[in-house]
């Protein structure tokens, strides 16, 4: 598969030397490719992958660029995301790598289309993987990224979304503690809502850690991207495990239906175009979005309101109201101190009352009696839905 953007760009980039880059999964995908970018402009990168002997070719190849570049050698953490005891110790191990600061955490890892699985903490696997722990990492190395940013002038944190992220407002269920068959079980359609709302939740974050930055007057740009189709592991492998369900549905040959699935996808180094751009482009501002406008292409500075291009999202489902909840629901839920007597209560989105067909009137599709129309400005019709409950204080970068 042709890579047709990403080495143009690469040669439009500056040195990275002096700053320190950390990615979360790099032993494959956008990931590898972000972190021999970063040796090979010089920077230090270091690498969060949970304990694997997958991991070794991987550092293996990395350290080899930085010794071409005269970068320092990259630094390996251990950082299994579905352990949020293994996340917290990581970030810790890497706020102590970088006492000169922090110049970019990349929350890059993530899982795709997987089989209902909850972690040992008691979240859905896709959930903990794409959202929760990346919001605790950050939480914890915010201290290293203010440090970079007042000795450099900035420092970014960058989430990466997909294009599978729209289908919906977030769902609080998704969220939650549960157990085997709570979210849908393992049929198709239930696997992509769980990613859907994962990958939801990686923009909604970055607005609300944009609204928190820009609130207290922090240097640390919060950005997002979408890297479109490419033939990353994730996505093969997710088509390898998650299509078979559906070619079993629409009986098609799964041989036939991956074929079709991986045609027109791009390479991996133009699926990391958006993420690069994020981290390293000297051009990029907070709350930004970067991707292709669609499936495949360059990836580009995206518009949130234009339909035609790949950010843009259903009125609700990022607002303000969206963002406050996220953040508080993730706070309560890894914040041990939190008291909920004292929190306030999250948004609901009231559900649309149904007339029953005997009321319509006959010879016209009008309903005969409409229920009244929710004020379209109350804080109930944004937000993350069926919440219903009082939930944790929102401690940590306070609003100003």
């Amino acid at each position: 598969m042709d890579t047709k953007y990403f080495v143009d760009y690469l040669s439009t980039l500056s040195s990275l030397a002096g700053k320190s880059i950390a990615i979360t999964g790099t032993t494959t995908g956008t990931g590898f490719v972000l972190a021999k970018t970063v040796a090979h402009l010089g920077g230090q990168v270091l690498l969060l992958n949970r304990a694997s002997p997958r991991t070794k070719a991987p550092l293996e190849a990395i350290t080899k660029v930085a010794e071409g570049a005269s970068a320092p050698p990259p630094i390996s953490i251990e950082c299994d995301l579905m352990s949020l005891a293994s996340t917290r110790k990581a970030a810790t191990e890497l706020v102590t790598a970088c006492p000169d600061g922090l110049d970019v955490l990349c929350n890059n890892a993530g899982i795709m289309f997987m089989a209902e699985k909850f972690t040992s903490d008691g979240y859905e696997q896709q959930l903990q993987v794409n959202h929760i722990a990346p919001f605790l990492l950050t939480k914890i190395v915010m201290p290293a990224l203010e440090k970079a940013a007042s000795l450099r002038g900035e420092a970014r944190i960058v989430q990466h979304s997909s294009i599978a992220r729209n289908g919906g407002p977030l769902e609080a269920m998704y969220f939650s503690k549960g157990e085997p068959g709570a979210l849908g079980g393992d049929v198709a359609k239930a696997r992509q809502k769980r990613y859907q709302q994962s990958k939801l939740a990686n923009v909604v974050f970055t607005y609300a850690l944009h609204d928190r930055l820009l609130a207290k007057g922090s240097k640390v740009k919060a950005l997002v991207a979408h890297p479109g189709m490419a033939a990353t592991e994730l996505y093969t492998r997710a088509v390898d495990d998650g299509l078979m369900a559906i070619a079993g549905c629409i009986k098609i040959p799964h041989c036939l239906l991956q074929r079709m699935a991986l045609k027109n996808m791009m390479s991996i180094e133009d699926g990391a175009m958006a993420i690069a751009m994020c981290c390293l482009d000297s051009k990029a501002e907070s709350s930004q979005f970067y991707g292709p406008k669609g499936a495949n292409g360059a990836a580009q500075l995206l518009d949130p309101t234009d339909k035609k291009e790949g950010a843009c999202m259903p009125p609700g489902v990022a607002d303000s109201p969206a963002r406050v909840d996220l953040w508080t629901w993730s706070e309560l839920r890894l914040t041990a101190a939190a008291q909920t007597s004292q929190c306030p209560p999250l948004r609901t989105r009231t559900p649309r009352t149904r007339t029953p067909r005997t009321q319509r009137t006959r010879g016209s599709d009008r309903l005969s009696a409409r229920p009244p129309r929710k004020d379209s400005s109350a804080a109930g019709q944004s937000g993350i839905t069926n919440l219903g409950r009082t939930l944790g204080p929102d401690s940590s970068l306070q609003r100003t």
